[in-house]
């Protein structure tokens, strides 16, 4: 039997517990195990994650990294850098199902996942469409369904939260990519598409590498799609000013390197 372990990141969510836990137990395949990775929190989200599992039909395990007094999205690897060792210790599992505190997923979403990546080898990640989206490239964080074998590949996260690394990693082993836009997921909209978002993406760029012809293909392509390409361009100019940020995994500067896009992105995605 295929059976699949679900994952979780939170940071003081504990007015949300509730309702992660009716989302995943509505599921027609449930996962045989949840983990939570509490990623320091200081309210009682921990707390109430156990009075919660004692009624739940899904066995919990929760993964603590040290307590923190300010959640940061660009740390977000750290937390699962202190923890994997015993993620990575589990055995039997086939995949790993990546859950956002604000997801909404049809009542078969796992199993509609599942099966798609039984009858689909060649893809190593996959993920629905988040409603009023359009991504052609990479499958986001919610719902993304990663097989086990790529868990165990991974020797070391970069410091943001792993959405996008899985996806590199996938394509390093060899895998393709999968975005379902007939199957819908209601979350919050991808910060990608805002102007914070973007700034985001621009001090990213300078993290990981990026080569600077690259970051000018990038802001061109935001202007002329009304991208918000300033913005970008000030968040890479503003990690270049400090230079003391930057991303020390090979994988990682090699995608997105000049020849990464033409390598993967091309071959790949167009």
């Amino acid at each position: 039997m295929v059976q699949y372990a679900a994952v979780i990141n939170i940071w003081n969510e504990e007015n949300r517990i509730d309702a992660l836990f009716d989302e995943l137990e509505k599921q027609t395949k449930k996962p045989a195990l949840w983990i939570w990775i509490d990623d320091g929190s200081t309210d009682d989200s921990v707390v109430r994650i156990e009075e919660r599992s004692q009624d739940s039909s899904i066995p919990v395990l929760v993964l603590r990294a040290p307590t923190k007094q300010k959640g940061d999205f660009d740390s977000i690897g750290k937390a699962w850098n202190h923890v994997f060792d015993k993620i990575q210790s589990l055995k039997g599992y086939d995949y790993l199902l990546v859950v956002d505190s604000d997801c909404h997923f049809p009542r078969n979403y796992a199993e509609n996942m599942i099966d798609f990546m039984e009858s689909h080898e060649n893809y190593g990640v996959a993920a629905g469409q988040v409603r009023g989206e359009t991504r052609l490239h990479m499958p986001m964080n919610a719902g993304k369904i990663v097989r086990w074998e790529i868990v165990d590949s991974i020797e070391r996260f970069w410091d943001i939260v792993p959405d996008t690394f899985w996806n590199i990693r996938a394509l390093f082993l060899g895998y393709d990519l999968a975005i379902r836009p007939d199957i819908i997921i209601d979350a919050s909209p991808s910060a990608g598409f805002t102007r914070k978002g973007r700034f985001r993406y621009g001090r990213l760029s300078y993290y990981v590498g990026t080569h600077f012809l690259r970051v000018l293909f990038e802001a061109m392509k935001f202007l002329l799609t009304g991208g918000m390409a300033t913005a970008f361009l000030h968040g890479y100019f503003y990690e270049w000013s400090k230079g003391d940020w930057k991303c020390d995994i090979p994988m990682i500067r090699k995608f997105y390197s000049l020849s990464g896009l033409i390598r993967w992105r091309l071959s790949h995605f167009l």
